[in-house]
């Protein structure tokens, strides 16, 4: 890769663009945007492109740029064409890695964002040092990512590490994805928002208040929301081997008595827990982990591409 040299990370969300040119994981200049009302997919799509190539342009002028990595929380296939998107259900169909790179005129590589996350993680997280290990981001829902051998694990369609879909209490709660008794149905800020909302309050954070208040009941619903969790991380650590959990978004902040009852459901659903030594860890780089992975996933990109002039 040339010295002059940009690649470019985006992370694509529900409310805003994010876009960073970087050399290498040295981000040069970043851009948020927040999405316009009223656009079809594929104007959606230009809008990232757009967002990316202000950020390209402000970096450096005529500088080179070789590969773009986007984290997208959507379900892609092998070409980078959306399967779901449960916060933009129209995305469904969208060819979004073809439109971004006839935009942009760079080559993308599109990845889902908990994937992304994981990456971010192991680059320049508490990943470092591991060879193995689970990233959960735990916020509105439970995504994650897997990192097999100091390598991303996609899978055959680019979906594993789908850890808030596995079936943990058969029967449980309904799910946003049609089954019952899956980890985000049991353990995320929705299923918290949802309880608080029964108890007349406004969502998890005011639930969170009230345990640190005394209230039994919110006491009770983040003991519970830590156990199922930690009782997923364990089957995941159990099949794979892993040697670390590292746990981030919202939840992933929260202190007693979430942590304690994950750490310790986490280690009580583990055969010959001792002898195994996982580490579970808090996330090091929060918000800005998605970012860092598509920028992983630019650099990995561009290790293999041949330089092109930025598009105008």
């Amino acid at each position: 890769m040339s010295s002059a040299a940009l690649v470019l990370g985006l992370d694509v969300g529900a409310t805003r663009v994010r876009a960073a040119a970087a050399r290498g994981f040295e981000i040069l200049v970043t851009r948020s945007a927040t999405w316009p009302a009223g656009l079809t997919p594929e104007a959606e799509a230009d809008f990232v492109a757009d967002t990316a190539l202000r950020a390209l342009h402000e970096a450096a002028p005529g500088a080179y740029a070789c590969a773009a990595g986007v984290a997208l929380a959507a379900l892609t296939d092998d070409d980078g064409r959306v399967v779901a998107w449960p916060n933009r259900p129209n995305w469904a169909g969208l060819p979004l890695r073809a439109r971004l790179e006839a935009r942009l005129g760079l080559t993308v590589r599109v990845e889902d964002d908990a994937n992304a996350a994981a990456l971010g993680e192991w680059r320049l997280g508490n990943g470092r040092g591991y060879t193995s290990g689970l990233v959960m981001t735990v916020g509105t829902g439970v995504g994650a990512g897997l990192v097999l051998d100091g390598q991303l694990w996609r899978g055959r369609h680019g979906w594993a590490g789908e850890l808030g879909h596995v079936i943990v209490q058969p029967g449980g709660p309904e799910c946003a994805c049609g089954r019952r008794g899956c980890v985000q149905a049991l353990a995320s800020g929705r299923g918290l928002d949802r309880l608080a909302r029964e108890h007349g309050l406004g969502g998890g954070e005011d639930l969170a208040a009230a345990a640190e208040r005394g209230e039994t009941w919110a006491h009770e619903a983040l003991v519970e929301c830590g156990r199922w969790l930690g009782l997923g991380a364990a089957n995941a650590v159990t099949l794979l081997d892993l040697e670390v959990v590292i746990v981030g978004g919202a939840l992933g902040r929260l202190g007693a008595p979430f942590w304690p009852a994950l750490e310790a459901s986490l280690h009580a659903n583990l055969p010959q827990p001792e002898a195994r030594g996982v580490a579970l860890l808090r996330a090091l780089l929060g918000a800005g982990a998605g970012l860092v992975g598509a920028l992983g996933l630019a650099l990995e990109l561009a290790a293999r591409a041949v330089p092109q002039e930025v598009a105008s």
